[in-house]
């Protein structure tokens, strides 16, 4: 037990000394007694928090497809800009969770460390360029398994991409994720339709443009999250009757005690 003021919970402790030394009559007792209440609920008392609200989310690690083709302006800006502002809306709308960040292309990287600190995690998020990316593909598999590597101990992860993928096929990987104590979740971007894609650096200068038109498989992104459920908000557990109000409805029954005592013994 703490409480917001502790000053006055002294005080309450030195006027009970004090009753207990002088207080004669049971009138003079139920008065202290309802003016310690009183000091009490003004000490604001602030009762131990629940163990389930002390208990921290498990991590969470974002795996960004920074790909070519999510560059593709279904929807805009970019496939990737409204990615990053998705994982930049979680960030805001779960603070204090430790959060990561595992980007790939033609390789997978940790871009960002799980970690609490959302404001250095969107720093280094924005340092994440597909154009600026050497090694192009989309190598999804060696993503999600460094992102497993994050999670020792579980947690959930997200995926954002748009499906178009080459090398090892992630499907596999679902049932890997449940045994690890992974939840898997996913948001799909892009069109089903052919959508051109912006000139790549090559085609500027002067090379042969390849893969200019992207078609996402977002079917493809739900076929693999479909098995896992998504992360539930935990239910606040319910809170007894605060104290202050207890306090104050104890002090003003005593003093009513108090006060009829008072009126028999005229």
């Amino acid at each position: 037990m703490s409480f917001a003021a502790p000053g006055f919970a002294v005080a309450a402790v030195l006027l009970l000394l004090l009753a207990a030394w002088r207080a004669r009559t049971r009138v003079t007792r139920l008065e202290a007694a309802a003016a310690v209440l009183l000091l009490l609920a003004v000490a604001r008392p602030q009762p131990p928090e629940p163990a389930a609200l002390r208990t921290a989310p498990p991590p969470l690690v974002a795996v960004l497809d920074a790909s070519r083709s999510m560059q593709a302006a279904d929807p805009p800006p970019s496939r990737f800009a409204v990615a990053c502002e998705r994982i930049a809306e979680r960030m805001r709308r779960e603070p204090g969770r430790r959060i990561g960040v595992v980007a790939f292309a033609g390789a997978a990287w940790q871009a960002v460390p799980p970690t609490a600190d959302h404001a250095a995690a969107l720093a280094l998020l924005a340092e994440i360029d597909p154009e600026r990316i050497a090694v192009q593909g989309s190598e999804v598999a060696k993503a999600l398994e460094l992102a497993f590597d994050a999670l020792p101990d579980g947690g959930d992860l997200l995926l954002l991409s748009d499906g178009e993928w080459d090398g090892a096929a992630p499907e596999p990987l679902r049932e890997s994720a449940a045994k690890r104590g992974i939840r898997f979740e996913a948001a799909a971007f892009g069109s089903p339709q052919p959508v051109d894609l912006p000139p790549s650096p090559e085609a500027a200068a002067g090379a042969e443009a390849l893969g200019q038109t992207s078609i996402a498989a977002p079917e493809r992104m739900a076929r693999l999250a479909a098995p896992v459920t998504p992360l539930a908000a935990a239910a606040a557990p319910e809170r007894p009757i605060g104290l202050v109000p207890a306090l104050i409805a104890l002090a003003l029954l005593a003093l009513l005690a108090a006060h009829g005592f008072a009126g028999a013994e005229r």
